[in-house]
């Protein structure tokens, strides 16, 4: 208790383990390239850790392979130039103005602009010997190598617990619109609202199973993470199921916003969107924690909500004899039906998986 009390603290006056960690880098950095490199003051060396570490482990491996780069490229401009000019405002102009013109070309990214010419700068300043040359070299190597070994091997990011909230949360929304539209008899306006919610919901999802790949991405940097690369994979397959249900709902909107402008007529879908809603939930509840319990619950209510969805479907096509608003609400169920498919594979899926392993 007392512990995370004092992180707390620490955490509210700007030191947050990322910043402990940066310097902690920094640190070992130039005491590894004073024992290493034959110079002076090595500060290539820590500046590349403070530079280069990020939260994620990817971008940090991507931002300290880019800086080893900037600098070779930087000495070797520098080098270059110093052979045939002196230092002057000419020579100056000219490392920057090929530097940036190189880095611009090769699309390297903006913050790597600047470190090609402070390198090229740098050895055209202090001299173009070999020996100082090189010490650049091997200081940003070695702040960018121990910079990268610090975010991996110290409490790595782990992404799983902020995924296990929003996924949830995104299914509860989902609900949420389909609970809107429980009466058919709601005016245009209504379902439009709606419609424009499942919208958003579509974007959304696709950003979160965007974030959800690129936190697989930095997983596979992280050898002390197996688990979580495990995890985040079961995610990402969850979260394909939820983006389409989503989908499956936003058609669902948009079906009944078209019988609407066709008839008159009010459909009572309150249950079996309540029914489907319910599973919508329970699924999302399953994602973030799933035990004997869990499923059992889910299994339950998608049993429930078939049959509902099969009464009320056939009752509903018995009374309407309008073609048109049998096609439409014909795709509504279909989509409902679809909802609960999703839902019944995802779950099998999920038990072949847990007997597999057992």
């Amino acid at each position: 208790m007392l512990f995370r009390e004092s992180i707390n603290v620490f955490q509210k006056i700007g030191l947050t383990f990322q910043v402990a960690k940066t310097a902690l880098a920094a640190g070992l950095s130039w005491f590894f390239a004073n024992n290493v490199v034959d110079s002076a003051f090595p500060i290539f060396a820590p500046l590349a850790a403070i530079l280069i570490i990020q939260v994620a482990v990817f971008d940090t491996l991507e931002r300290a392979f880019y800086r080893v780069m900037g600098a070779v490229g930087g000495v070797c401009i520098g080098i270059i130039i110093g052979q045939w000019l002196p230092l002057n405002a000419l020579s100056i102009t000219l490392v920057v103005l090929i530097s940036f013109g190189i880095s611009t070309a090769l699309k390297f990214p903006p913050y790597l602009l600047v470190q090609i010419s402070v390198s090229a700068l740098l050895v055209l300043f202090f001299g173009q010997q070999e020996a100082y040359a090189l010490a650049r070299i091997f200081e940003t190597l070695i702040g960018s190598v121990t910079g990268v070994l610090i975010n991996i091997l110290i409490r790595p990011p782990n992404p799983i617990p902020a995924f296990e909230r929003r996924m949830p949360e995104l299914c509860h929304k989902t609900a949420t619109v389909l609970r809107g539209v429980e009466m058919s008899n709601q005016s245009n306006h209504d379902v439009m609202y709606s419609l424009l919610e499942a919208r958003r919901l579509v974007a959304e999802a696709e950003d979160i199973f965007q974030e959800l790949e690129s936190a697989r991405k930095n997983l596979r940097y992280s050898p002390l993470q197996k688990k979580a690369r495990s995890q985040i994979s079961e995610l990402i397959h969850h979260m394909k199921v939820i983006e389409r249900m989503i989908i499956q709902v936003r058609g669902i909107v948009r079906s009944l916003m078209d019988i609407n402008t066709k008839t008159d007529h009010v459909y009572n879908l309150s249950k079996t969107i309540r029914s489907v809603s319910g599973c919508l939930n329970l699924f999302g509840s399953f994602v973030s924690y799933s035990n004997k319990v869990s499923v059992e619950l889910l299994r339950d209510a998608l049993n429930k909500a078939q049959q509902e969805l099969e009464s009320n479907y056939h009752i509903i096509h018995e009374q309407e004899k309008d073609t048109t608003v049998i096609m439409n609400l014909g795709s509504v169920f279909t989509d409902f039906s679809r909802i609960l498919l999703e839902i019944k594979t995802a779950l099998g899926d999920i038990e072949n998986r847990n007997q597999g392993n057992q």
